[in-house]
């Protein structure tokens, strides 16, 4: 294993997150496989409608 790189199997993470009483609570997750099977505008929609419906909690 190659520790050099930390994301050798090109995961990402994306949290939606709020501050209670000083301190930071997750109220969701997006985790990505990235494995270079889907164009960016894809993976860019995704992250997007995530986005969308975390906004639409408030």
């Amino acid at each position: 294993m190659n520790l050099n790189n930390t994301n050798n199997l090109k995961f990402e993470l994306y949290v939606v997150h709020a501050e209670v009483d000083g301190m930071g609570v997750p109220l969701a997750y997006l985790f990505i496989e990235n494995n270079g099977n889907c164009s960016n505008s894809i993976q860019t929609e995704v992250i997007i409608d995530f986005n969308l419906i975390e906004n639409s909690w408030s």
